[in-house]
């Protein structure tokens, strides 16, 4: 319970400090140069994201089999995290040099400071590792919250002046450097040994990553590949008033995200050994939430589009007309990501790999169907964010019956 709260409260911290970051990024750069930072970001984030070979996950689980914890610092989990460092870096030089992806202006963005997210995330993954594998949360949760507090403090002393935007850049990659000093502290305290790896244990190691980071690379290109997409299909400025509207719709998603962590050890625990009753209740508690937060999502949408003129500045005003189809659209990922949670408990998830390709696949026909006309690309990915729900809850009610439904169940 102890370790619940701590996250909690860390993700609400996150999420309050992205808010502002959020709002002051939008002020200080406009539509525009919003859409070309949001760009950058993305392309770093999402390299970096797969080249990471969840290392932080695979790290901890070892970490957590041994009796008494100890980080090889010359073993294959290091091997890995230098390994994909080096591939994302080369593959950002590569980019570049094809003219691949990259709009006029966002090349220097991340030359100038974003590249610096590829190695700052994976050297503060490999310590978060350590601290996840010998259940150091506390200091887990601070190194999670340290880079967007960084960036925060980094982007005040810009509030009063007209900041050209790679300073902006620069202050979000260097921010990034924040997690890895602080984990590096606070995991240097932990044991380590310096045994040599060897290729057996590289390739064990590398095979096991691979199977937890096969669905992680579609969540990182899922999650990025809209904004990496639409300043190339329709315009820089356009991405700007869309990253608007997500600022305003993100907190839903975050709260399902929250909502999924702290239900998966219960709903596991009940579908295994808990009794019908106390399954069926749990399944009455995730309906209402997921209607609740539906309502609730329908009623934001209408009254939070003053906010966008209201926080973000006349400049941003297009952005309240994307608002209500981007909470739509948020709205189902946060349903899908609740419906995930029982997947996940009931060790389904093949289907969940199967169904984190739908949104992508929406994201991808939707630009190449509605690549003159914005409003329509929107409307089409809240349609198919809504069949994936739809998908989902037939899925769910067919795995679930022989554990809840079935009225010859003993329990």
């Amino acid at each position: 319970m102890r370790r619940a709260m701590i996250s909690l409260i860390s993700s609400a911290l996150i999420l309050i400090l992205n808010f502002i970051t959020g709002i002051i990024v939008a002020r200080l750069l406009g539509p525009e140069q919003r859409g070309l930072l949001a760009a950058a970001v993305s392309i770093c984030t999402m390299i970096a994201g797969i080249t990471s070979w969840s290392i932080a996950d695979i790290l901890a689980r070892h970490l957590a089999m041994q009796n008494r914890p100890r980080f090889d610092i010359f073993g294959s989990h290091m091997v890995l995290m230098l390994g994909g460092t080096i591939t994302g870096l080369l593959s950002v030089v590569f980019l570049s040099g094809a003219g691949l992806l990259f709009l006029p202006g966002t090349g220097a963005l991340i030359f100038g400071g974003l590249i610096l997210i590829i190695p700052c995330m994976h050297f503060s993954q490999t310590a978060m590792g350590i601290l996840q594998g010998t259940n150091s949360w506390v200091g887990w949760n601070f190194v999670r919250v340290s880079p967007h507090l960084a960036y925060l403090l980094a982007l005040l002393p810009f509030i009063h002046f007209e900041t050209p935007t790679h300073w902006i850049a620069l202050a979000y990659g260097l921010s990034n450097v924040a997690p890895v000093i602080l984990a590096i502290i606070i995991a240097a305290r932990k044991e380590t040994t310096q045994h040599r790896t060897n290729f057996q244990e590289l390739r064990r190691t590398a095979f096991e990553a691979l199977r937890i980071h096969s669905g992680r690379i579609l969540q990182m290109v899922r999650q990025n590949i809209d904004r990496i997409l639409i300043p190339l299909v329709f315009d820089p400025t356009i991405l700007g008033y869309y990253v608007v509207a997500m600022t305003l719709a993100t907190p839903l998603f975050s709260a399902a995200t929250t909502l999924t962590s702290v239900y998966i050890p219960r709903i596991t625990a009940e579908l295994r050994s808990g009794t019908l009753q106390a399954r069926r209740r749990t399944l009455r508690e995730a309906t209402s939430l997921i209607f609740g937060g539906v309502i609730f999502s329908g009623i934001y949408a209408l009254a939070s589009r003053p906010l966008v003129i209201l926080l973000f500045g006349e400049d941003f005003a297009p952005g309240a007309n994307y608002l209500p189809l981007t909470v739509i659209i948020v709205a189902g990922y946060c349903v899908t990501k609740l419906l995930e949670a029982y997947m996940i408990a009931l060790d389904h998830t093949r289907f969940v790999l199967i169904a984190e390709l739908l949104p992508l696949l929406s994201i991808l026909i939707s630009m190449a169907l509605f690549n003159e006309n914005f409003m329509s690309f929107l409307t089409f990915l809240a349609l198919t964010s809504w069949v994936s729900v739809a998908i989902y809850i037939s899925y769910f009610f067919i795995a679930l019956r022989p554990s809840i439904f079935d009225i010859n169940n003993k329990n």
